[in-house]
């Protein structure tokens, strides 16, 4: 405005020189609109996330219509998108910020992408948020916009389950927060930290304590880092002692300082650490569960097993029945690193048969803890490279094989092009290129005339890719894999259709099969999928194997020892009504037979075996 007000003055705006009031006018405006703006920023920065500032809405708004072309007017829409965001009205604030995100570079536009990627998060779409916002780094100089920028990118790392960056944001959220914010940055990352896993916690307080010793550590980072190294050490004690992880207190005691052991709390912390090792011992008749949460799908397949196992065993309504199968889980913290040590606490907890491994990494470590503690253990992946034998039962099917199935029937009903959607082609978990727009690169797959799209992750994935589709009359064959073969019965008629199949597994209405299947669907509604059959078939080998089993608990040592033996025997010969194979039971191996076959939707053709034999 100052620019065009001097521009005028030396006549290049025409016009004749009684126009000459104007530019005091303007420049009368200017200053008007920046005393306006100035208040409104601080109000709206002071109110932060709370109803005060929603009540700016109309004073933001009247500023818009008196100055409607003052550069400031991008940040005050950039105030009433954050209102939005703040009332659940997503949409509404993206068409704020849309316009300015598409205009010029500066302090607005990059104010603007940080909105944005608020939206995302609140979408449910981080691993998007954090691609924005992670280039504009160092970029934002104002100090309010900074705060906000630090929060956000927190924010994001933690929706998308990026554990260790989600603490190393934190620090430099910390390190960029000015003296008078300093406290409440502190309290919101502290709250925040209830939200990383424990393993995660220890894995950065190690990165931490390792980053202080460094020579030549930046002294200006030093205030924020040991705030934040302490704070974690005093929260990881505090996990320590509440969940009696003795492994845990040993770790803090090794990694960390002298007056870790001083006070009531340090005796107890150096109490648990000095308990030792969990020793396994048997509680009656219970399955220990590892619940894997290094990924959505080792989450997602764990929950399925979890529900499986505990509708199988008919919790929580006969739980409390004398002869009743407990069912314990824990979980491995986020990595393989942790399948060990939540083997370990469900043997302590009393398991005398554990069930593990819904990835190739969770498997691998579990069969190794079972060899080595010489524990049953029934794992739901084929570890890659390892012959089951031992203590382990492979119950889940062999990685990789619907999708040579799929691909193979696929070529047999005459495709030629056809997609991968799931392990090995588009992941699961893609994200839009940009907001509104598909998941899946479905115009390449019209351009490239695909005819048939094989889908190898979970339901909600298919669904996904069949309905994006869709959208664009596009109505490819499908192959389901395992992992959403459930669907098959949802395809419409006039699509064609199979899925791979094994045992009773997947259910279809009209067609004989487990009668305890039927009663799931006429029960909850919906067909079990793969996960919720391994779990069904877990727990029904289980109860059988442990049903002569004593109801009192075995500490003794060489007890628990003949005990898990026991269990071992049984387990081996267990015979049940399964799901997933035809077969009732392990037959004295340590590999469940199953045969695949293809079988139809509504709109498929004739059913036809794909493997047999096989697993």
């Amino acid at each position: 405005m100052i620019v065009l007000v001097f521009s005028c003055l030396l006549g290049s705006c025409g016009g004749h020189q009684s126009d000459g009031p104007q530019p005091e006018a303007a420049l009368a405006d200017s200053k008007a609109a920046q005393q306006d703006f100035r208040a409104l920023s601080q109000r709206w920065m002071a109110a932060g996330p709370t109803p005060a500032r929603a009540k700016l809405a109309g004073p933001l708004g009247a500023f818009l219509e008196r100055y409607p072309d003052d550069p400031r007017a991008a940040l005050v829409r950039i105030y009433l998108a954050w209102i939005e965001i703040q009332q659940g009205r997503l949409a509404q604030a993206q068409k704020l910020v849309a316009p300015i995100r598409k205009g010029p570079a500066g302090s607005a536009h990059d104010f603007a992408v940080v909105t944005d990627a608020a939206i995302l998060v609140r979408q449910g779409r981080a691993g998007q948020a954090l691609m924005l916002l992670r280039p504009l780094d160092g970029k934002i100089v104002d100090a309010d916009q900074r705060m906000i920028y630090g929060e956000q990118l927190v924010l994001a790392a933690i929706g998308a389950k990026r554990w260790r960056s989600t603490v190393s944001y934190m620090l430099d959220w910390l390190v960029q927060a000015p003296p008078e914010d300093r406290e409440p940055v502190q309290a919101d990352v502290d709250h925040l930290l209830d939200r990383v896993p424990t393993r995660a916690l220890e894995g950065s307080l190690v990165d931490l304590d390792r980053e202080a010793k460094q020579v030549g550590a930046e002294a200006s980072r030093s205030p924020a880092r040991n705030w934040l190294r302490k704070t974690l050490r005093a929260r990881l004690t505090r996990l320590a002692l509440a969940k009696r992880d003795a492994e845990l207190a040993k770790r803090l005691l090794e990694r960390g300082p002298s007056a870790l052991r001083v006070g009531e709390r340090g005796e107890k912390l150096s109490e648990l650490a000095a308990s030792g090792d969990v020793r396994p011992r048997v509680s009656g008749r219970s399955v220990g569960l590892v619940l894997s949460l290094g990924s959505a799908d080792a989450r997602r397949r764990s929950a399925a097993v979890a529900l499986g196992m505990s509708r199988a065993l008919g919790l929580p309504e006969r739980g409390r029945e004398p002869g009743a199968v407990r069912l314990l889980t824990r979980d491995d913290g986020g990595s393989a690193d942790g399948t060990a040590h939540a083997l370990a606490e469900l043997a302590g907890d009393g398991a005398v048969i554990l069930v593990a491994g819904v990835d190739d990494a969770g498997a691998t470590a579990a069969a190794h803890y079972a060899e080595s503690a010489s524990i049953p253990l029934i794992l739901l992946r084929q570890p890659h490279g390892l012959a089951p034998s031992g203590f382990s039962f492979v119950l889940g099917a062999e990685p990789g094989v619907d999708e040579r199935l799929v691909t193979k029937e696929l070529h047999r009903r005459g495709a030629t092009a056809p997609a991968l959607v799931g392990p090995g082609g588009v992941a699961c978990d893609s994200q839009p290129p940009a907001a509104g727009t598909a998941r899946f690169p479905i115009q390449r797959w019209h351009r490239d005339h695909i005819d048939a799209l094989a889908l190898l992750g979970d339901a909600t994935c298919a669904r996904d890719a069949i309905r994006e589709l869709a959208h664009i009359g596009d109505r490819p064959e499908l192959g389901f894999g395992l992992e959403c073969a459930e669907m098959v019965s949802e395809a419409s008629a006039k699509q064609p259709a199979f899925a791979i199949s094994a045992g009773s597994f997947p259910y279809r209405a009209g067609v004989q099969t487990a009668d305890a299947m039927k009663r799931w669907v006429d029960r909850y509604g919906a067909p079990p999928g793969w996960y919720d059959a391994l779990g069904h078939d877990a727990a029904a080998l289980v109860s059988v194997a442990l049903s002569g089993f004593p109801l009192q608990r075995v500490d003794d040592p060489g007890a628990v020892k003949k005990l898990h033996r026991r269990a071992l025997q049984e387990l081996s010969g267990a015979h049940a009504d399964l799901w997933s194979s035809a077969k009732h039971g392990f037959s004295r191996s340590h590999l469940m037979e199953r045969s695949f076959a293809v079988v139809s939707g509504p709109g498929g053709s004739t059913p036809g075996k794909a493997h047999k034999g096989g697993r």
